[in-house]
């Protein structure tokens, strides 16, 4: 799964939070976060910690469907 690299920094930006405090929130490693800020690949296992943290609304709205080849299931 792929993340707007932009609106995941937009979210860190407004919660005061930096890569690492937002990886202890998911509870994965700091390397993971960096991944999603720099447009890389997450595993599914960190993909599913990213959904449940911010429910299928949000988490819809910052992964990236088209990199994924995709479509958005919640559009």
């Amino acid at each position: 799964m792929y993340i707007y690299p932009d609106k995941l920094l937009d979210y860190l930006t407004a919660q005061g939070w930096d890569a690492n405090r937002f990886a202890e929130e998911l509870d994965v490693p700091p390397q993971e976060v960096e991944k999603m800020l720099s447009g890389k690949r997450i595993e599914v296992d960190v993909a599913r910690k990213f959904i449940n943290y911010f429910k299928a609304d949000l988490a819809a709205e910052m992964i990236d469907f088209g990199k994924t080849g995709v479509k958005n299931p919640f559009a």
